[in-house]
C-alpha cells in the first residue's frame, strides 16, 4: 500500500488478491461509497435506495441481473 500512495503501480511479484483486500480495508476504514453500477456493477453492494431505483426501472430484473449484488433471479427472486 505503501507504494501505491507514493505512486508505483507496478505490480511485480505483487499478490494482487492480498493487495485489492488492503485497499477494500482502507477505503472501507476511510467510509469510502463505491460505485454499483456499469462496469463494476456486480463487485459492489448497491445502497437500499439504489437497489429499489434498479427494481423500480427493471421490475423483471431483465437488463442488469446482479446489478449492485442485488438478485440475479427473475423479478428479484431470493438468492
Amino acid at each position: 500500500m505503501t507504494r501505491l500512495d507514493a505512486g508505483d503501480f507496478s505490480l511485480n511479484a505483487a499478490d494482487v488478491v492480498a493487495l485489492k483486500q488492503a485497499m477494500m480495508e482502507r477505503l472501507d476504514a476511510r467510509g469510502a461509497e463505491y460505485p454499483a453500477e456499469h462496469n463494476v456493477g456486480h463487485l459492489f453492494t448497491a445502497k437500499p435506495g439504489l437497489a429499489a431505483h434498479y427494481c423500480a426501472c427493471d421490475p423483471t430484473n431483465t437488463f442488469n441481473p446482479g446489478i449492485g449484488k442485488t438478485s440475479r433471479k427473475r423479478h428479484y427472486a431470493e438468492i
